[in-house]
């Protein structure tokens, strides 16, 4: 979580220097995926992110619209992936996670030292059929039957979609090494595989959160509860989604 987090304010402070007429009180729209897995049902941290491109504020007639970074895309890519492989870096020396030393040699290495950012795909915000793909390749389980092959009791063949950076595409398991694996991408107790930040957050002003286009089907709402103190309940209500059944 706390490489997650860095990245999300990164992007943040960099979608606001982007934007010339945001405010103080400005914020980004993000939903956040946490996965687990690779495509082979192995262990691989990575974060599939729904960013738009551009920042929500409201005026001084609490009055909230968006404005649209016009800043160049690599521009905005390259800024982020650097300054977020330095923070992550110096937040893991500081807790005694990495040694300076180490931090310094995968400065070094290809990737960052293992620290990677993957912005290719953008959808346009009319697309609403390819932003429905997006979020269901993003939220998408870490195992499909279909991807499942028997040979004979004792060997599995698990198959991945297109070949990985080495080439392989299956791997043969038996049923116990299979079931081993996905008993390792069991998500830990009340740890959610998916974030909401910016506008969407639990505790977001009302001011900003009044402007928060959804599709057609939904409608936003105001809620008066809050997952802190009554004092935070009074100024910063909630988001609640009401959808059609």
């Amino acid at each position: 979580m706390l490489a997650l987090r860095i990245f999300l304010s990164v992007v943040e402070q960099a979608l606001l220097r982007s934007c010339p007429a945001t405010r103080p009180n400005s914020r980004i729209r993000v939903v956040a995926f946490i996965r687990r897995f690779g495509a082979l049902c192995n262990p691989q941290v990575h974060f599939p992110c729904i960013v738009i491109e551009g920042v929500f504020a409201a005026d001084t007639a609490r009055a909230a619209a968006f404005h649209e970074s016009p800043t160049a895309e690599l521009k905005l890519l390259d800024e982020v992936q650097a300054k977020g492989r330095r923070r992550v870096r110096r937040e893991l020396i500081g807790r005694a996670v990495l040694d300076p030393e180490d931090a310094e040699s995968m400065a070094s290495r290809e990737y960052g030292g293992g620290f990677s950012l993957n912005a290719k795909l953008r959808v346009e915000g009319a697309d609403r059929p390819g932003l429905e793909r997006l979020l269901r390749d993003c939220a998408r389980p870490a195992f499909a039957v279909a991807r499942l092959r028997e040979i004979d009791a004792e060997h599995l063949v698990y198959q991945r979609v297109k070949a990985g950076s080495g080439g392989n595409l299956s791997v043969m398991l038996t049923p116990l090494e299979l079931i081993e694996r996905l008993a390792a991408l069991i998500p830990p107790p009340r740890r959610h595989r998916h974030r909401y930040y910016g506008v969407l957050a639990t505790c977001a002003p009302a001011a900003v959160c009044a402007y928060c286009p959804f599709p057609s089907r939904e409608s936003l709402s105001m809620t008066g509860s809050c997952r802190h103190d009554d004092r935070h309940r009074k100024r910063r209500p909630a988001i609640a989604l009401e959808t059609e059944p």
